[in-house]
């Protein structure tokens, strides 16, 4: 017996540096680490922490913290059950080795912490778990950033059902400016000129002149109407795309303007223009406002040149309309987008402040962008992109 005691002994000598440098090496990792060790003798319910337990937690170890009870009374009231019900589950089948969970945990200053538990379980022979090493892990910062994210693409949903909302109402608005507003335009406008022609003989210059008043208001107000309406129409109406040959959408744009570019001799110049995917009618649309545009704002003492050009940048398409016309001081650049923004009295240069508002609606519904550069008296360059390879992302009003 004493022999057998003796071998014993020397036995637990040799392997007394082995686990004191097994203890040290544990020690060391435990310092090294962000995550906060976790030793839980499952026979004795003791927890030993690691140095991170004060640092990072601000706990003190003592033998109220250093117990199962006190690491599970710092759980979540939320989670709590459910991490108690994993634990012993975990703890009671023989054929688990890890655990690994994510709760909330109060530290010392009484903050909850998002933790990553990831747990191995050491068992005996019988399979009955004896120790269980773990780390805890902070993610708040990553679950913060989780939750924000979450809140972010609820205002997101939110805001996109306020647009399919708000382009429902657009939609009716479109409606009621091709229908019902109109009809009583008509009606003023017909009856002044019936007053006009029937009574004429009776007014004096005076009276002329205010039916004329009255008759340029509707007949501005309906032009404004209708170009609310094409306005409105840019992203309700059904997207559809083809392959555009833009040369023959200038061709057939120099056929609309054919009476202006007679009248005020209009030299047109373009390069070779791409053919492109896109919506056939808005590329004509988008140039036909361009070029009148050019037109409106042209110089009276100096013939007109447009100079149209595309290039291939990267995978898009470049295209600029060039004029000598009066051009504008670049401090208004973003204002003339705007819907409604004017740099002229309309009673300089007639209009409604919506073309370029549409042919911005235009090159955005293709994915592109639109700028202008210009100097006054030196004419204006309005660029626009345009994909190679538009792909068609269609909205809830297509």
């Amino acid at each position: 017996m004493t022999r057998h005691n003796t071998e014993i002994n020397s036995a637990g000598k040799a392997l007394e540096p082995l686990l004191k440098l097994q203890n040290e090496r544990f020690k060391y990792v435990a310092k090294a680490t962000n995550d906060v060790i976790k030793d839980w003798d499952i026979v004795t319910n003791d927890i030993y922490w690691g140095d991170s337990f004060e640092s990072r937690y601000g706990f003190q170890r003592n033998a109220e913290t250093c117990n199962a009870n006190f690491w599970l009374a710092q759980i979540h009231p939320e989670d709590r059950a459910r991490i108690d019900q994993e634990v012993y589950n975990a703890i009671n089948n023989p054929s688990l080795i890890n655990w690994e969970a994510q709760y909330r945990f109060k530290i010392a200053n009484d903050d909850y912490i998002f933790v990553s538990d990831r747990t191995f379980i050491i068992r005996d022979d019988s399979g009955t778990a004896v120790r269980a090493i773990g780390a805890l892990y902070d993610h708040t910062a990553v679950k913060k950033y989780e939750q924000e994210l979450l809140a972010l693409n609820q205002q997101l949903e939110k805001n996109a059902k306020e647009l399919s909302a708000s382009n429902t109402e657009l939609e009716r608005f479109a409606y009621a400016a091709s229908h019902d507003l109109q009809e009583p335009l008509r009606m003023v406008t017909s009856f002044l000129e019936l007053l006009k022609l029937k009574y004429a003989p009776q007014l004096d210059d005076t009276a002329g002149k205010y039916i004329a008043y009255a008759v340029d208001g509707a007949s501005r107000m309906k032009i404004l109407i209708m170009d609310l309406l094409e306005y409105s129409r840019i992203n309700t109406k059904a997207f559809s795309s083809q392959a555009v040959d833009l040369e023959e959408v200038i061709a057939r744009l120099e056929n609309v303007f054919s009476e202006d570019i007679t009248k005020y001799q209009i030299k047109i110049i373009k390069g070779t223009l791409p053919v492109l995917t896109a919506n056939y009618e808005q590329m004509v649309q988008l140039l036909q406002n361009l070029i009148s545009n050019a037109i409106k704002y042209r110089k009276t003492d100096q013939n007109l040149v447009i100079d149209i050009k595309a290039e291939l940048v990267a995978d898009e398409y470049q295209f600029s309309i060039k004029d000598n016309g009066i051009g504008f001081d670049m401090k208004f650049s973003d204002k003339i987008f705007i819907i409604f923004q004017r740099l002229h009295l309309k009673e300089d240069y007639p209009g409604t402040g919506v073309g370029l508002a549409i042919c911005n609606k235009i090159v955005s519904r293709h994915q592109g962008k639109l700028w202008v550069e210009s100097l006054p008296g030196k004419g204006s360059t309005f660029y626009f992109t345009i994909p190679k390879n538009l792909k068609i992302i269609t909205n809830e009003g297509d």
